[in-house]
């Protein structure tokens, strides 16, 4: 019998927290971005990480051009669990944007630092379970799952 309680506990808690790796996609100005995310637990329903978002793509002469923003997150839950609003943000600690000119070419860095305003004003909402939905004030939007 304990251990049946248990492990219903342990199930529970599982869903509990956003605390975790998350994976997903943004659309942003209609282009895909690849997002990462780890958040793990700080004090009472803080949760801290950090992340990146990625693009890369070819142009008609074969230019590859890609593009990094790592950022930092500091998100809260309003319950203990279920659905709900996160609140807290994204603040960009780098951007860097390069080009490869050839296969297996170093690429060249072309711009550095944040754009000002990335991540402002970005709304994320969770299921209470394995998907976080984000939606920005400059367009991108998309879900991250659980991973």
């Amino acid at each position: 019998m304990r251990a049946r309680w248990l492990a219903l506990v342990g199930l529970g808690a599982c869903g509990g927290s956003i605390e975790g790796q998350w994976v997903g996609k943004l659309a942003c100005g209609g282009f895909p971005w690849d997002v990462t995310l780890q958040l793990d637990k700080g004090e009472d329903k803080d949760f801290v990480g950090d992340g990146t978002q990625e693009r890369s793509f070819t142009n008609l002469d074969g230019l590859t051009t890609e593009i990094v923003i790592t950022f930092a997150a500091d998100l809260s839950q309003e319950k203990p669990s279920g659905e709900q609003v996160l609140r807290g943000d994204w603040t960009c600690v780098d951007e860097v944007t390069s080009e490869i000119f050839a296969p297996g070419a170093e690429p060249e860095v072309l711009t550095a630092g944040c754009t000002p305003g990335r991540f402002a004003n970005y709304v994320q909402t969770w299921d209470g379970e394995d998907a976080i939905t984000v939606e920005g004030s400059d367009g991108c939007s998309g879900e991250l799952s659980r991973r």
